[in-house]
């Protein structure tokens, strides 16, 4: 007995990526997901640093009107 995966077609997902791909020159297929990923990170890493910045200001300023 075959498992379910295997009896699948996997024509229409491979028909799906060549219609994906067809506009796309090569080196823009290779390169477009991952350059999404980085840049993603790269913000995602950009807004938790200015988050803490914004954090540590504001504690920063309770601090100084409190103690001094």
């Amino acid at each position: 007995m075959m498992p379910e995966s295997e009896d699948r077609d996997s024509e229409p997902a491979e028909q799906a990526g060549r219609f994906l791909k067809q506009d796309m020159p090569k080196h823009k297929q290779e390169s477009r997901f991952g350059k999404n990923e980085r840049i993603t990170k790269a913000l995602k890493i950009a807004g938790a640093d200015t988050k803490a910045a914004k954090e540590k200001e504001i504690l920063d300023a309770l601090y100084y009107y409190r103690y001094t």
